[in-house]
């Protein structure tokens, strides 16, 4: 169970690790973006002053292509500070001390669609949350058994070993006692107690059925 935890885990670091790295290239992308905008803007700018001073447009058209640019320039600040929070993010999710940065490309190659069956096959037998909950249920069948067992003959060992004292008015004793012996025991009638625990251990394992059943048609749901 431990061990599908980890697995569990792990698979959680990776999504969540590799989902911080492309945000970081992403960001990226829109600074870029937004700078090319402000860039554009600017080189209008430049042509309607220009084209103000061959008489072709107006101060009108020359304040509208400054306010574009003015009004462009916020978007790159932002898009700065969404780049800072994402590095952030990716720096607390591998603990670092010290500021994390990313190189890569965010273009990936188009891959044909797989059959539903074979990745729902795959998920069911790689998702680490079934195999914890087939564990439990392998608990829970072992406690049945555990709990079975209460009415059934034992037989126990027990011993004693230590020094004793004793004193009366007329005679006194001191030194080493021990004794050992092997019990058997066989309930005749324990007021269904037995029975009580197997019917509620049962009925764990029938929640624990049931859990099954709605992770499983939760994953189908998400891998479909």
């Amino acid at each position: 169970f431990s061990d599908q935890q980890i697995r569990r885990f792990r698979q959680a670091v990776v999504k969540d690790v590799t989902g911080a790295f492309y945000n970081v290239l992403a960001a990226k992308e829109l600074v870029r973006i937004a700078e090319e905008n402000v860039a554009q803007r600017a080189r209008r700018l430049d042509d309607v002053t220009r084209r103000r001073e061959a008489g072709t447009a107006t101060d009108y058209d020359v304040l509208a292509a400054r306010v574009e640019l003015d009004s462009a320039k916020p978007a790159v600040i932002r898009t700065q500070n969404v780049v800072r929070a994402a590095r952030e993010q990716l720096r607390f999710l591998l603990a670092e001390p010290q500021e994390v940065d990313v190189e890569g490309v965010l273009a990936s190659p188009v891959e044909p669609v797989p059959a539903y069956d074979a990745l729902l096959a795959t998920a069911f037998q790689h998702r680490p949350e079934i195999g914890e909950i087939n564990t439990t249920q392998g608990i829970y069948a072992e406690l049945i058994k555990i709990a079975a067992s209460g009415n059934k003959p034992r037989v126990d060992f027990a011993a004693d070993w230590g020094k004793r004292r004793l004193g009366l008015p007329s005679i006194s004793s001191t030194g080493t006692a021990w004794d050992f012996g092997v019990y058997a025991t066989v309930p005749l009638f324990d007021g269904w107690r037995t029975k009580g625990q197997v019917a509620q251990v049962r009925s764990t394992l029938a929640s624990v059925d049931i859990d099954e059943l709605k992770l499983r048609e939760g994953i189908t749901l998400e891998v479909r």
